[in-house]
């Protein structure tokens, strides 16, 4: 089983571009509130969550939420975290 971190999610919410995102812990953890999710068992959840998606995306309050949320993610810590359990993985 491959979980996907949610990179996609981090460069949307950093150019600004509203975002839709599968309502499962993953997606939450990364976009948090700068996102809008949808249950991806539905249909028209998902068709919900992108009309929603947007007007909340036109809203500068809810484009703030995402840059904020995305500021919390940081390429340097990213690689010293993988670094330090590749190292820890071989000893």
């Amino acid at each position: 089983m491959y979980v996907g971190f949610g990179i996609p999610l981090l460069e949307a919410m950093v150019c600004g571009c509203p975002v839709v995102a599968s309502d499962i812990p993953s997606s939450r953890e990364v976009a948090a509130n700068g996102a809008t999710y949808f249950d991806p068992t539905s249909l028209e959840s998902l068709h919900t969550a992108l009309d929603q998606a947007t007007q909340e995306g036109k809203q500068a309050r809810k484009i703030q939420q995402a840059f904020e949320q995305a500021k919390r993610f940081d390429w340097q810590k990213t690689a010293q975290a993988v670094l330090d359990i590749s190292v820890k993985g071989y000893n």
